[in-house]
């Protein structure tokens, strides 16, 4: 039996909430999750290639999302956004289509586990483009993840466990993008767990940031971020998590944007 895991997140689409989970175990087959959170988000300035300006903004999100282990090795997930940020009033940012396939599997004996996974993300509104505080490149984005994963356990419990992924992904519009993670899981008391996150993501297009935001399809962008959680699993199913995250570097976007958020996931039984 696939062991039960958290959402642990590794990469909202957004970049703001982290939520799509990419780790390479999955939940228990047929027992679809829901989760919510919430995310406040804070930046003073933003780096462009035509010079820093000072802009204090405070940003919220709303991610709502389910997942399903439909079969041993595949797991489906569908997650909607909503931003309220200085660039616009309360909108509807996106939904997204996640598709992941589990190739190997390290806690029934395979030396590690690997996935493979597609993302489909729907941007409906022209905001959702034009707003800088969130990485969109069109109407329609498409990414592909590979995605490694090493557990370390003891009889039926797991201890610590190390994950990474790499993507690259394409707009129907514009030029591609690169983005990877690592990240480091730790139990530290039965049911409370500690998770720290790295997380780097390059725009590989050649359009310079001059006066107007032009949007991330065309943009030379950059940015590194670090994030920490804590997630406490309740007895009777289900977690509670609380995140902070930071970007250290940009080129072209918000920096040192400092991130706070709370998430609730739910296993529903049938």
């Amino acid at each position: 039996m696939l062991k039960k895991t958290i959402v642990a997140s590794l990469l909202a689409i957004s970049n703001i909430g982290f939520s799509l989970d990419y780790t390479p175990w999955y939940s228990e087959t047929f027992q679809p999750e829901i989760g919510l959170k919430y995310t406040y988000s804070r930046f003073h300035e933003v780096k462009t290639d035509g010079g820093d300006f000072e802009k204090t903004q405070n940003d919220q999100y709303l991610s709502l999302w389910t997942q399903l282990t439909a079969l041993p090795n595949f797991n489906f997930q569908i997650q909607t956004d909503f931003a309220h940020t200085q660039q616009s009033d309360l909108y509807w940012e996106d939904v997204a289509f996640l598709g992941n396939y589990l190739w190997l599997e390290d806690v029934v004996g395979d030396p590690i586990s690997l996935s493979t996974g597609l993302t489909m993300t729907v941007v409906p509104l022209h905001i959702g483009l034009k707003d800088y505080s969130v990485v969109h490149h069109s109407n329609l984005d498409t990414e592909f993840t590979l995605c490694l994963g090493k557990e370390f356990s003891y009889r039926y419990q797991w201890l610590a466990r190390f994950w990474a992924y790499v993507g690259i992904g394409q707009g129907i519009e514009g030029n591609p993008w690169l983005d990877g993670q690592i990240a480091f899981e730790q139990q530290v008391f039965e049911r409370n767990i500690l998770s720290f996150y790295a997380f780097a993501s390059k725009g590989l297009g050649h359009k310079e940031w001059l006066d107007s935001f032009p949007g991330y399809a065309k943009l030379d962008y950059e940015y590194f971020m670090g994030r920490a959680k804590y997630t406490h699993e309740f007895d009777l199913g289900g977690s509670f998590s609380l995140e902070y995250s930071r970007r250290f570097y940009v080129k072209n976007g918000p920096i040192k944007t400092n991130s706070w958020m709370i998430s609730f996931n739910w296993p529903l039984a049938f």
